[in-house]
């Protein structure tokens, strides 16, 4: 990359960008994905839930806004399900849907703050539905739901977190005015 980024000092942008990939993989990462399509055709590991399945050995914790988008496309909803009823701790960590910031997030996203409110709602309630009724009375320990009130741009699932050598993070940053 700094061979490429030596041609490129003209060209507005590409010099950054070429900054950027460089810095991020020799801090440490491992992919990148510009889009979930782009995620989703990743030949090692196909749909997000097929990835945490896979990855996850003994706890995952999810931060972020609302989970909407990955419980009603990815099938996150079941594979925490699934990965608690194994033994694995699984945290998930949702907006407070009276926090402070409800109202900067959903300006964030240029959505309806009501809107954002009831997303928040429907996912804590699937959540705890899902706790009540599919996670083995001996596994209810290992599923428990929090809420933050931080104003947060980027969700995150902590694979291993606890475990520095495999452990893994799988950021999802959103996008100024991009509505979910």
């Amino acid at each position: 990359a700094t061979k490429a980024m030596l041609g490129v000092a003209n060209i507005p942008g590409i010099k950054i960008m070429f900054r950027l990939v460089k810095d991020f993989f020799s801090s440490g990462g491992l992919n990148f994905f510009s889009n979930r399509e782009a995620y989703t055709r990743h030949k090692d590991h196909g749909a997000a839930d097929n990835y945490l399945t896979q990855q996850t050995k003994a706890d995952i914790i999810y931060v972020g806004f609302y989970l909407a988008q990955s419980c009603d496309i990815g099938n996150i909803l079941n594979c925490l399900v699934s990965l608690s009823n194994k033994g694995i701790n699984v945290k998930v960590v949702l907006l407070d849907p009276s926090s402070p910031n409800i109202s900067a997030t959903s300006d964030f996203f240029m959505i309806n703050k009501d809107h954002l409110i009831s997303c928040v709602n429907e996912t804590k309630n699937k959540l705890l539905k899902a706790r009540r009724n599919s996670v083995s009375e001996d596994n209810k320990k290992n599923f428990n739901i929090y809420l933050h009130n931080k104003p947060i741009t980027t969700s995150a699932f902590i694979i291993d977190g606890t475990m520095p050598k495999i452990g893994r993070i799988l950021l999802d940053h959103k996008l100024y005015g991009v509505a979910r």
